[in-house]
């Protein structure tokens, strides 16, 4: 059956006109846009630290966290530790610790508790001790006594105490020596109990007897207490990144896309070129200030060591070897000649200056490579 529309009504049955249908336009929902963050390529993370700067510990075990330091006797250069100096720089003069050690300035007269400021080439160094090693701890270690007429030595590698217990039917002195502070014992025969003996030595210990000492009995004895404060020294000198997991790849990547070929696993000869550049001395460098022949010294950051001295006669050498055993040597040959030896240092490391040459220093300089800003 054909059906024509033309013939039909645009009227319901009850006369009511059809609706034409409205226009339907398309829509959508817009759940996300394309922006791009900018992430850094470490980020930033806060916590709550229970560490502050004076703070100190000693550890037998080096902390695997470049947070904390190692007291040596080195100076600290300002640009690695710039948190640590601007600290110490606003509390020059004052007493910080309960030992009564200051922050002073290399200029002033300073102990092994102070910090000690050198505001000229941007320095510091950090106390020596912290009190903790006139602290007797809980250990105690039984030790061999010598009973023979003559002087006799100890040596422990570590701060303590040597507790000294005698016990004579005759009489009997017992004198011992640490470092230059000396301490006695005696026991004669009016006595019927032990006299006890209680010195503090940092490393060797020197004893003598006199007297007969074939009368000691069994009960006579010397043990060595451990200090509380024993190994290494540190100091906590402000925070630094200690996770890896921390660190942005991509943007590190993105950084260097320019400069090495990483993704091809080998780097490009513009990122060969650029990265072995940075090994370069650069135009920085701080003034170094030379002790006696034979002196140790720690790298502040990579770089190079660099000394030039003047001869006074021939035959006069000067030496700077890394704790990497690298090594540079120069000898004069006549006197008036300048002798000068550089070497690469890594940062952290240490390096020892020996020298015969007695003329002038010419200069005596740590140079900053061109990596290291």
């Amino acid at each position: 059956m054909d059906i024509d529309a033309s013939d039909s009504s645009s009227a319901y049955q009850d006369g009511a006109l059809v609706q034409q249908e409205a226009i339907q336009y398309p829509y959508y929902i817009q759940v996300a846009n394309e922006v791009k963050e900018e992430l850094p390529a470490i980020r930033e993370y806060k916590e709550n630290n229970p560490f502050f700067f004076g703070k100190s510990m000693y550890s037998d075990v080096a902390p695997d966290n470049a947070s904390w330091l190692a007291s040596n006797g080195q100076y600290n250069a300002r640009s690695i530790y710039p948190d640590c100096y601007d600290w110490l720089l606003a509390h020059i003069g004052e007493t910080i610790t309960a030992n009564g050690g200051k922050v002073v300035l290399s200029t002033d007269t300073f102990t092994d508790y102070d910090w000690v400021v050198n505001t000229g080439d941007e320095t510091f160094r950090l106390p020596l001790l912290d009190g903790s090693e006139s602290l007797p701890g809980d250990a105690r270690e039984s030790l061999v006594l010598d009973t023979n007429t003559g002087v006799h030595s100890i040596v422990k590698a570590k701060n303590g105490f040597y507790n000294i217990l005698i016990n004579s039917s005759t009489a009997v002195s017992f004198v011992c020596e640490t470092g230059n502070n000396y301490e006695s014992a005696f026991s004669d025969s009016s006595r019927t109990t032990r006299t006890s003996l209680f010195a503090l030595a940092n490393q060797e210990f020197l004893y003598a007897w006199s007297g007969d000492t074939t009368n000691l009995t069994a009960s006579s004895n010397i043990f060595f207490v451990p200090a509380v404060g024993n190994g290494i020294l540190y100091y906590y000198v402000g925070d630094t990144v200690q996770d890896a997991s921390l660190i942005n790849a991509g943007a590190v990547l993105e950084q260097l896309a320019n400069k090495a070929d990483i993704n091809a696993g080998n780097f490009s000869e513009i990122g060969k070129s650029y990265l072995s550049g940075l090994s370069m001395p650069s135009d920085r460098y701080i003034d170094l200030t030379l002790g006696a022949s034979g002196s140790t010294y720690t790298a502040p950051a990579n770089g190079y060591v660099a000394l030039k001295k003047e001869a006074t006669a021939g035959g006069q050498a000067v030496l700077i070897e890394s704790s990497n055993k690298i090594s540079s040597r120069s000898v004069s040959t006549a006197t008036g000649q300048e002798p000068s030896v550089t070497i690469p240092v890594f940062r952290g490391d240490s390096f020892t200056v020996t020298y015969g040459a007695g003329g002038a220093t010419r200069y005596f300089k740590f140079i900053y490579s061109k990596g290291e800003n």
